[in-house]
């Protein structure tokens, strides 16, 4: 007992020597005096709850200068002036890991583990010139193999209205909106992660006002990204099986032309989803209600709680 002691009692002496001799500057060699007095686990434990967030981080990109972003609330003068007086609430992007500026030790510890406990998001807007599969792209190419190993989720998504894919004429904005380009070597970059999960809203995929074309959307998805007929099959594009099927076939030929060699079968770590599981499941669930009754023409009464299903399924894993 008396040795254990001494020991800890050494350990402490040691701690207190290295102290600078003013408390507000750290040590020269970049230690955390604190932290070297834990335990790893309890270390681990502390840095875990420290950079996760609920929300999972955002990839920001600001005059050449990338990070991990989350939202906060803050409050600026209105009008930008500050001449009135009045100030109001607005969203704002900060960086999600500023534990790094503590310390070297504390910033060579935690390096990578915000990967590891955060989803990512890649978020882009009209007013952006790539598109956020584009974006995603270079950060992964870009990113250490032991970092990469962190990654958990990402969710690729495109904010605005979606875009009509039928108009091969304007390639710049069907790239700016899907990244076609990118989705090959996005899709091969699942391949060799089986741990890494992508998410990727469809622009054009998205449950408004029709469920009857955000069923043909998903259909049209299905047949050119997995050669699957499984919801054409059970949705025909009117009465005629042969012109619904030349229909589907030709939507996905659109798709297919885009996409090239992009193919996900194999891959069950690519996934699409509509647009709408940005919104809560809640509003989702709302919205197939009402949209299905909207489209109640289409639909027999037998058949709407499948259908309010396999909507669900595509809100919760995508296609």
């Amino acid at each position: 007992m008396v040795k254990t002691w001494n020991s800890y009692y050494s350990q402490v002496e040691a701690q207190r020597n290295r102290r600078p001799t003013n408390p507000s500057k750290p040590p020269k060699d970049g230690a955390c005096l604190f932290m070297d007095m834990l335990p790893g686990e309890l270390r681990n434990r502390i840095y875990e709850y420290a950079l996760s967030w609920p929300d999972g981080v955002t990839y920001h990109v600001d005059d050449g200068n990338h990070q991990l972003c989350v939202p906060v609330r803050a409050r600026q003068a209105k009008n930008g002036n500050g001449k009135s007086g009045k100030h109001e609430s607005v969203d704002k992007l900060c960086e999600a890991n500023n534990l790094q500026y503590v310390s070297k030790q504390i910033r060579s510890e935690i390096k990578g583990l915000i990967l590891k406990h955060n989803d990512i998001k890649f978020i882009t807007t009209e007013v952006h010139e790539h598109s956020p599969v584009a974006i995603c792209l270079d950060f992964l190419q870009q990113l250490r193999p032991e970092y990469l190993k962190h990654l958990r989720t990402i969710v690729v998504h495109r904010n605005g209205d979606p875009e009509d894919i039928n108009d091969a004429s304007d390639n710049e904005l069907n790239e700016k909106s899907f990244g076609f380009s990118s989705q090959d070597q996005l899709i091969a970059i699942c391949r060799a992660n089986p741990k890494l999960m992508v998410k990727w809203t469809c622009p054009k995929w998205s449950l408004d006002i029709s469920f009857c074309e955000y069923v043909i959307v998903a259909a049209t998805l299905l047949l050119a990204y997995k050669d699957s007929n499984d919801i054409v099959n059970i949705f025909p594009i009117g009465n005629d099986l042969a012109y619904s099927t030349a229909k589907y076939d030709l939507l996905a030929s659109y798709w297919r032309n885009a996409v090239g060699s992009a193919t996900y079968q194999n891959v069950s770590n690519f996934r699409i989803y509509p647009n709408n599981v940005c919104k809560t499941r809640e509003e989702y669930v709302e919205l197939v209600a009402n949209t299905i009754e909207n489209c109640g023409h289409h639909f027999s009464r037998d058949t709407i709680k499948t259908w309010k299903d396999i909507a669900l399924t595509w809100y919760d894993y995508g296609i």
